[in-house]
């Protein structure tokens, strides 16, 4: 039994049961998903699993995925195509829904998975989490050879597709590469071809295994287990069938002489391999006889178990923006909100197959001022207009190491040249705190650097809120609450 076993359990009836003693074994299983297609998305019933001690803590969504070229054929020189996830394999997912059984909604995003997932990974994240989910996820960051002034502007550049490196220290590989090579680009490359089953001209095929918890935090904060719950568990897809205009894989570029080329044809398709039906594995808990007089007690004098989870919403995209002076509400009666969040990209450009990654901006257009308004109110007093309040704003929510410094894969000169996130923090310091338990709108005030009428940028806000939920446990019965309280 491990550690997490135990202290799931204790989670779930402290303090009558402490950790520390052998109590429960676990087994895993599978639930296989809802026969609908998984065109748009992959939906799970609980319903089978209802008299079962269930945690989903470590649960996993095993999916086989088939890519093929739309026309002519992928070029497999060099090990496979020129072709990567963008960031990681959650950008696949659009978005995530969970419901109760009385259709009380506890999660619902839509088109904002790919924001969300890649922020909560790039900057939440410890360095040690990402060394040990890289391969797993297929997740790199992007960034250039060199940090120079543009930061990265292409998914690669190099002089021969078949040089292109598999494993080991990039510098072991394609000397020729330009200064703006993305080495992200390479190292998520070499990650998804080793995880292929199949990689020849004519289709690709691959099963990929999802924690959950790496699609949203709801599941991160789900850490006990649970009985009498029925759960419906939909996860919105990125997929060609979806019909949705982000595309979740990204085509390297590389040069032959002077000319940009491409090896991966542009109509190549995404989609679930029908031939397999997705799974969601879970935990099935067996207690031994004295914890199961425990627990029946428990159950039948009742008890509840609260939780908190950030949901993020993608609330305003502003296409071919032109104007120096940006000031737009992105939101009105909010509650909870923790942060919000502005993604600066060249216009017309992040959805598709040619940009690497959402959060992922170079430095030729930007913010230089912003700061954000509650309530009409200004959150701070002086706007964030120096590139050093604006640094010390993203680093104060970074994770630390146990020295004292930051403990992330993000510094200065990556920020400044190719993932220049804006960020305004509501839960610290600031003149427009107010109740965060009460309705808010949500106003952007920035000035825009690096564009004009012939060079426009589209802009993605992103709002970062607290939602707070409340099941109530008692024999055979199970009821949730969605509340929106104590934020502060």
């Amino acid at each position: 039994m491990s550690i997490s076993d135990e202290l799931s359990l204790h989670h779930l009836i402290s303090p009558e049961v402490a950790p520390g003693s052998s109590f429960l074994t676990r087994s895993l299983l599978y639930l296989t998903a809802i026969s609908n297609g998984y065109k748009s998305s992959v939906d799970f019933d609980t319903q089978e699993l209802t008299s079962t001690w269930v945690s989903y803590e470590q649960s996993v969504l095993r999916l086989p995925l088939i890519i093929k070229p739309g026309s002519g054929a992928f070029i497999t020189s060099g090990g496979g195509p020129n072709l990567a996830f963008k960031n990681s394999i959650t950008g696949l997912f659009s978005g995530v829904s969970v419901r109760s059984s009385s259709n009380l909604s506890l999660v619902e995003t839509r088109d904002s998975n790919q924001y969300s997932s890649a922020l909560r990974m790039f900057l939440e994240k410890p360095g040690s989490w990402t060394l040990s989910n890289q391969d797993g996820l297929l997740y790199e960051n992007d960034y250039v050879e060199d940090d120079i002034v543009g930061g990265l502007v292409a998914p690669a550049d190099i002089a021969t597709p078949s040089r292109l490196p598999f494993s080991g220290p990039p510098s072991e590989f394609v000397p020729n590469r330009s200064k703006k090579y993305n080495i992200g680009f390479e190292k998520r490359r070499a990650l998804f071809l080793n995880a292929c089953s199949k990689k020849d001209a004519a289709e690709i095929k691959v099963t990929l295994n999802i924690p959950l918890v790496a699609l949203h935090s709801f599941f991160e904060s789900l850490n006990f287990p649970m009985v009498n719950a029925r759960l419906f568990f939909s996860f919105y897809l990125n997929t060609t069938s979806s019909g949705s205009s982000y595309k979740p894989m990204v085509r390297g570029t590389y040069t032959d002489g002077t000319v940009l080329k491409v090896d991966v044809p542009a109509d190549f398709t995404v989609n679930v391999d029908t031939t397999e039906a997705p799974q969601l594995s879970y935990h099935a808990l067996t207690f031994s006889g004295e914890q199961s007089a425990v627990i029946a007690a428990q159950l039948e004098s009742g008890f509840t178990k609260r939780m908190r989870y950030d949901l993020y919403d993608v609330n305003q995209q502003t296409r071919n923006y032109d104007s120096k002076s940006i000031k737009v509400q992105i939101a009105s009666n909010v509650v909870g909100v923790k942060r919000v969040y502005a993604l600066v990209h060249p216009a017309g450009l992040v959805d598709g197959i040619e940009w690497p990654s959402p959060l992922t901006t170079g430095s030729l257009q930007y913010l230089d001022r912003y700061n954000v308004f509650i309530n009409n109110q200004p959150y701070h007093q002086r706007s964030l207009d120096t590139l050093e309040s604006q640094w010390k704003e993203l680093t104060q929510m970074l994770p630390m190491n146990g020295y004292g410094g930051v403990d992330s894969a993000l510094t200065f000169s990556k920020w400044k040249n190719t993932n220049r996130i804006c960020v305004v923090d509501v839960t610290r310091d600031g003149t427009g705190n107010g109740d965060r338990s009460q309705p808010a709108s949500i106003m952007w005030d920035s000035t825009l650097e690096g564009t004009d009428s012939s060079n426009k940028v589209d802009i993605t806000f992103i709002i970062q809120r607290t939602q707070q939920v409340v099941f109530h446990f008692g024999a055979g019965k199970f009821r949730v609450e969605v509340g929106a309280q104590l934020f502060r």
